[in-house]
């Protein structure tokens, strides 16, 4: 038997020592051992092969049980190779045409070592991808950051996502914090006659319009010049801020981006954008993780309380340019619920508004939401620096009334990036 510590070349442990040891002596009821190197002990196997012509049964994949710490880690090139690889299949699908990327989660301040991946990728090259595939996604993404007002007066990289924002940022956040960025630049490593530099930039690979996204639990649908991923809610609270309105929204969008609250006591403060928000005795409640959800390939399911005393059951379906959720909503007492859309900016060129047929608008030049049910349309104009996209923001939704019992509530949210 092979043995050693962990699957990345650590040795043996001085206990795996004292028990070969034993073992050597002999131990009643187990097989005698003699410790010995690999080659010698593959070469009299092979010898033993010959002579007896054995037909040993052929194990094929992987192998694991409690001692399996000896896997030659020759292997584990191929092996990280083969999880890149996998791993590449379903992260392009977060980075659109013109380059930017979703911005889920939180650490967002790195801004572009969203792209390290794919820059780590054109060092040691990728199976599945050209090179020039490849170079497309990390030129285009760092040519997009590169157009944004990231930097200060003295081009110093500052904290925030698309403008500088200390709102957003994590709790282990510094002023050096942005320049994880840089992360994105391993390509630089690569020599210059390597045919990296040779390759002519390519498009995005043909990819599915819709598709699950099983390891990252979402469903993201690619759409003109925007890529929006629809997420269940799967994150508990942690000591992180903003967790809720990082990974636990409706629809997270590369063009949109998403909100983050100043506080719960208002909603234009709570900036609940692409969230189902209940709002009592002045307070706003939204959905903080799932406690059950479902997802499928065209549609997910899930279950959610924001509030002691309501559960919420969301059905969300993706469309052609936006999604339909059905809410049904089991509740203790009587509130109101707002059902809001993605985010516009309101001092963007070409900005309007239009409230009317059960509907609420909020457009300009570049970007366009409306929302769309049975109730009172409403667009709400948002406290500054809570999108992450842009420093003012107004949020159109759908007001609902929420009696105690059983409601149901269908919205439909469209949107459009230009």
């Amino acid at each position: 038997q092979c043995y050693g510590h962990g699957d990345g070349g650590g040795g043996v442990t001085a206990e795996m020592l004292e028990i070969n040891r034993r073992m050597e002596k002999g131990i009643p009821g187990a097989p005698q051992t003699r410790l010995t190197h690999a080659a010698p002990y593959f070469d009299k196997l092979k010898q033993h092969l010959d002579e007896t012509q054995a037909d040993l049964p052929c194990w094929h994949g992987e192998m694991y049980f409690e001692y399996h710490r000896g896997v030659f880690t020759s292997q584990g090139r191929n092996k990280r190779a083969n999880r890149a690889a996998e791993f590449a299949k379903q992260f392009v699908y977060w980075f659109s045409e013109e380059g930017p990327a979703l911005p889920y989660g939180r650490s967002l301040t790195y801004r572009f070592a969203q792209a390290a991946f794919w820059s780590i990728a054109a060092v040691t090259g990728l199976d599945g991808f050209t090179p020039g595939q490849v170079k497309g996604i990390l030129f285009r993404h760092l040519n997009w950051w590169m157009q944004q007002p990231i930097f200060d007066n003295c081009g110093i990289l500052t904290i925030g996502y698309r403008y500088p924002n200390l709102h957003m940022a994590e709790s282990y956040n510094a002023p050096g914090s942005p320049y994880w960025s840089l992360k994105a630049f391993a390509f630089l490593m690569i020599p210059d006659d390597a045919p990296f530099w040779q390759a002519e930039i390519e498009p995005l690979p043909e990819l599915e319009p819709l598709k699950l996204l099983r390891r990252g639990e979402m469903l993201v649908q690619r759409r003109p010049h925007d890529v929006v991923a629809y997420v269940p809610g799967v994150h508990h609270e942690n000591n992180q801020v903003h967790v809720p309105e990082k990974y636990s929204k409706f629809a997270y969008s590369t063009h949109f981006g998403f909100s983050v609250p100043r506080s719960g006591k208002r909603i234009t403060e709570a900036v609940p954008d692409s969230m189902l928000a209940f709002v009592i005795d002045g307070w706003t409640f939204v959905r903080r993780h799932s406690d059950r959800f479902v997802l499928m390939g065209d549609r997910l399911l899930s279950e959610w309380r924001p509030f002691p005393g309501i559960k919420v059951t969301t059905e969300l379906v993706p469309t052609k340019w936006g999604h339909v959720r059905n809410h049904t909503v089991e509740s203790t007492i009587a509130c109101t619920a707002y059902d809001c859309g993605f985010a516009v900016p309101n001092f963007a060129p070409g900005y309007a508004e239009d409230v009317e047929n059960n509907t609420a608008e909020a457009r300009c030049n570049t970007l366009r939401c409306a929302v769309q049910g049975k109730g009172e349309p409403v667009v709400i104009g948002c406290d500054p620096n809570t999108s992450l996209c842009f420093t003012n923001v107004h949020l159109p939704a759908v007001k609902y009334h929420i009696a105690k019992g059983r409601t149901v509530l269908d919205t439909e949210i469209l949107d459009e990036a230009d």
